[in-house]
């Protein structure tokens, strides 16, 4: 019982303040207008394709390839960290975690001293994910919601993030200038050639021969799924049209992806669907929260996400406000700072923490320093180049 609470707090949570909701606003019919149907069935079939890449070997085919071409430390650490910002963009941000930070650990086990290294790559693979996620709709749950949610084009969603990303990309680009430029040194007797054998957060990875991709009918599925996402998030097909494909095909080729499926996350969203939709009727909520956000929206938004993440912050603040650009950028470097920032981080420190245990100190300083480092310098960025 406590381990299925640890492993599914935010749905817990997101319920229970659901049911608290409903004492002051009792069910009806509108509760159905609460819910963005689009949102939820756009997450499901992302959740879907990516699962189903993930159980192909896809991402890690790719990556361990692409982890035979380090030769130093600090090349190792930026192509690391490379991967996961690029992942980040395309299949959310803790998937591409809990996909390479396993690779990590796998190759920087190799280096002299790898508690430092493995605590730097960890914290730097975190904030590529993070932020990386921020300039596509669909590299953060939360940003599909706003997409969704004020019909945002795809132009003026790039053009609002593409000053806190490149901001981003060059401040985890200046980090890894402080891993020195030593070469890997491989312990005897271990290949080489890489391939991750890892299927989870909880899995131990392993050292094997790999020498060329593997591709299979069901990948080739997989792939043309996961565009068929793409394509219905960005508008071009109805989602509705989308979720049955995407379903129907991955019953026929493997059900068990059906399982993989983060229902939790759609749990978190209905949930709070119902508890933002129920405090926009609550007279003295309502203005507490738009009287907040009137002082400094972007100030308040990063503010709250540092105490319950920036997904709840984004579902709770969404109904009270028309500035989107504000809330999109808020909540996307709202990730960064305190560990519960962003719920992706859990995974990086549980992983790590796993890996080394006892380099515990070390990583925390190094994650709060980024961190609290990073926010304070995209909140100016921010500040300056947001239209209002």
């Amino acid at each position: 019982m406590a381990r299925f609470v640890k492993n599914n707090i935010l749905p817990i949570v997101a319920c229970t303040t659901a049911l608290i909701s409903m004492i002051f606003v009792p069910p009806n019919a509108a509760y159905l207008d609460y819910i963005d149907w689009r949102t939820l069935a756009c997450l499901f079939c992302i959740s879907a394709s990516v699962n189903a890449l993930e159980s192909a070997g896809a991402f890690k085919q790719i990556a361990a390839r692409f982890a035979q071409s380090f030769k130093t430390r600090r090349v190792c650490v930026a192509g690391l960290m490379l991967i996961t910002l690029i992942a980040a963009m395309f299949i959310t941000n803790d998937m591409a975690l809990l996909t390479f930070l396993p690779l990590s650990y796998l190759v920087l086990r190799k280096v002299v001293d790898d508690s430092r290294t493995l605590a730097w790559c960890f914290v730097l693979q975190n904030a590529a994910a993070v932020l990386g996620g921020m300039i596509l709709p669909f590299g953060n749950p939360h940003n599909l919601f706003l997409y969704n949610l004020h019909e945002i084009a795809f132009g003026d969603f790039i053009l609002t993030m593409l000053p806190t990303f490149c901001t981003a990309v060059v401040l985890i680009g200046l980090c890894c200038l402080f891993v020195k430029n030593e070469p890997l040194i491989s312990h005897e007797g271990e290949s080489t050639n890489l391939r991750v054998n890892s299927t989870g957060e909880d899995s131990t990875p392993r050292i094997t021969t790999n020498k060329k991709l593997l591709f299979s009918p069901k990948l080739f599925v997989y792939i043309v799924l996961f565009l068929l996402t793409l394509a219905s998030v960005l508008r071009f097909i109805p989602y509705y049209i989308c979720i049955v494909i995407v379903a129907i095909a991955v019953l026929i080729c493997d059900r068990r992806i059906l399982l993989k499926v983060d229902y939790g996350l759609l749990i978190t969203f209905a949930a709070f669907f119902i508890f933002s939709g129920n405090l926009t009727n609550i007279a003295e909520v309502k203005d507490f929260i738009i009287g907040m956000l009137a002082q400094n929206e972007l100030i308040s938004t990063v503010a709250t996400c540092q105490v319950i993440s920036n997904l709840p912050t984004t579902l709770l603040l969404a109904p009270f406000t028309e500035n989107w650009p504000t809330l999109l950028v808020a909540t996307d470097i709202g990730g960064m700072g305190t560990p519960i920032a962003s719920l992706a981080s859990l995974i990086t420190i549980r992983m790590f923490l796993k890996y080394r245990p006892n380099a515990g100190s070390r990583f925390f300083k190094y994650f709060l320093s980024v961190g609290f480092g990073f926010l304070i310098i995209l909140c100016v960025i921010a500040w300056f180049t947001l239209p209002y």
